[in-house]
């Protein structure tokens, strides 16, 4: 598949130069979840010291990674929650108001 859409850009997830397509909406997900708790640990560890570098004030991974908490409409795919299972990311739904928004 990915030779038949040989240069076809939209189709394509360019991740640490790797070129897949992704077979469903679950798995292109599941990707995004990941990325996305990837991206926030890094903004997090900018901010906070590891444990090595201040013993008494440094936050390990498992501590950055319980500061995370992922927001969606409880009338959200199911696949989304699976995503956050599977990635390891806390899931808050909220609950949808008539015109389709949320609010908590």
């Amino acid at each position: 598949m990915n030779e038949f859409l040989s240069n076809n850009e939209p189709f394509f997830l360019n991740t640490m130069k790797l070129d897949s397509i992704q077979c469903s909406a679950s798995e292109a997900i599941f990707y995004s979840m990941v990325w996305a708790r990837e991206d926030a640990v890094r903004q997090l560890r900018a901010k906070f010291p590891t444990k090595q570098e201040d013993p008494e004030n440094g936050k390990t991974r498992a501590e950055l990674l319980n500061m995370l908490v992922a927001y969606c409409n409880n009338e959200c795919h199911c696949c989304v929650e699976r995503a956050a299972m599977m990635g390891c990311v806390r899931m808050r739904k909220l609950k949808a108001d008539k015109n389709g928004g949320t609010y908590m």
